[in-house]
């Protein structure tokens, strides 16, 4: 079970604010809550996919722009996505954490995203977070799950399963899950960031890049898109060129008719890599 929408409630409860649960078709058919004016302002949450299909209709915009902070989590948004919040002003905190630290862990201050940052901001003070040997992150906090039922977890330090970097002290760039890493001839591929610089071309929005067993390299660097798209392929190859090292250049391009993805936008990776290896050996 998920814990995000409970800390949003258990937040108010613990600080004395006011917690309003609205229905999401409600919202996404434009009958927006109206919000009493408080001096503090009022805190909004929403996945990436919200976000998106709110920024469709202006009435949404305009009834977003009345929040203080916007939280952004549940999964990773989209580059383009952060740009077309950013140029309406819109107040994003991105964020980090999952079920197992009750939600947030580091939390990135809207001023600092409207300035320009897009990583997942400082630790919060109740955490205290640390990159591994391998890159992994480890998390100290007073929030941390006790166990996974029936299981007891002495209170330690927590080895996530996602990798890390810091691109500033006190900064956390999220990089994906370490079993998503990718390992090709020996060089270590993360596929987010490749996946970052393929939807900056413009010419894909959904893209998945996973590795697939190669007899030569280990795993061979392919892109999966829905093939709803319908991409530039030179174009893309041309940015590629450019912008990414050679191990991380996806050697192909596969478009798949199955987009296994949730209601809060998260992609199933493992099944993606599965209808890839299915479209190949068909091919």
């Amino acid at each position: 079970y998920h814990v995000s929408g409970l800390m949003a409630w258990l937040r108010c409860a613990l600080t004395g604010g006011t917690y309003l649960a609205w229905d999401w078709k409600a919202l996404e058919g434009g009958a927006y809550p109206v919000l009493p004016p408080r001096a503090e302002g009022w805190l909004l949450s929403l996945v990436p996919t919200q976000l998106e299909r709110l920024l469709s209709s202006t009435g949404a915009v305009d009834w977003l722009h009345q929040f203080r902070i916007i939280f952004i989590g549940g999964a990773p948004a989209r580059p383009d996505l952060l740009e077309q919040a950013a140029a309406l002003r819109l107040p994003l905190s991105l964020g980090y954490g999952m079920t197992e630290t009750a939600a947030m862990v580091t939390a990135l201050r809207p001023e600092d995203f409207l300035a320009g940052a897009r990583h997942s901001g400082a630790a919060l003070p109740h955490a205290t977070l640390k990159l591994g040997s391998d890159g992994v992150i480890e998390i100290e906090s007073s929030s941390l799950f006790r166990g996974y039922y029936p299981a007891w977890r002495e209170v330690a330090a927590f080895e996530t399963t996602d990798a890390g970097a810091q691109p500033a002290p006190g900064q956390w760039q999220i990089l994906g899950r370490r079993d998503a890493m990718i390992i090709t001839g020996g060089e270590k591929v993360s596929p987010m960031e490749v996946e970052a610089v393929l939807r900056s071309s413009g010419e894909l929005r959904d893209v998945v890049v996973v590795g697939v067993p190669d007899t030569e390299w280990g795993q061979r660097v392919v892109a999966a898109y829905p093939d709803s798209e319908r991409p530039n392929l030179a174009k893309l190859a041309a940015v590629v060129t450019q912008l990414l090292a050679p191990a991380q250049r996806p050697k192909q391009f596969v478009p798949l008719g199955s987009w296994p993805v949730s209601t809060v936008g998260k992609v199933n990776r493992a099944v993606v890599a599965e209808l890839v290896s299915r479209a190949l050996t068909a091919a």
